[in-house]
């Protein structure tokens, strides 16, 4: 809504909006201390096995989307990491594992959508930035668009998917904590 509301730079304004070896600096620790974090923030209003599900897929989604990260951000700049998609991408298996965390049963299904995160954001980063600008005059200097809108989206949309399609006998006990309109005397 920012970007809507403020008014739109002019593209020879932007050639100043990069960044520097001290703010991937800086960029690093924080991405060190939130990516170290992440887990618990998604496990933390759980209960029981719920808890543990959700700071292991959490940690599982991290691990594939720094692997994807790495990854594409190679293939696009002909074998090196760009700093910028390296420090953003590598949270989005957080962002994308968010509403999914304590419900999903598998763990392969953690590592695959960490990895689509962690491709889909680096291709935001890459090709976002651009777009955004020539086709909506906007500019979105912190790249939240492609870290947590596109992710976070893809994320909810995944969980009603897993919901729909989740055998009840997979939770066992747990079951009517994940979903509490399932189970027995509900209809």
């Amino acid at each position: 809504m920012c970007m809507w509301a403020y008014k739109n730079p002019k593209q020879e304004d932007q050639t100043y909006c990069g960044s520097s070896y001290l703010t991937n600096l800086t960029g690093l620790i924080g991405t060190i201390f939130l990516w170290m974090y992440w887990p618990s923030f998604n496990s933390v209003l759980e209960t029981g096995n719920g808890k543990s599900r959700a700071a292991i897929n959490t940690t599982l989604s991290l691990l594939a989307s720094v692997i994807s990260t790495l990854l594409t951000s190679m293939a696009l700049h002909k074998g090196r990491c760009d700093a910028e998609q390296v420090l953003n991408a590598t949270l989005a298996g957080g962002v994308m594992m968010g509403v999914n965390a304590d419900i999903i049963v598998a763990p392969f299904i953690s590592l695959i959508i960490g990895f689509v995160a962690g491709v889909i954001t680096t291709l935001g980063f890459q090709f976002g930035p651009t777009i955004l600008y020539r086709y909506l005059k906007m500019h979105d200097t912190c790249g939240v668009l492609y870290l947590h809108l596109i992710p976070g989206l893809l994320g909810g949309l995944i969980s009603g998917l897993i919901a729909g399609v989740s055998a009840e006998r997979l939770y066992g006990p747990d079951l009517t904590d994940v979903f509490e309109q399932m189970g027995s005397g509900h209809t």
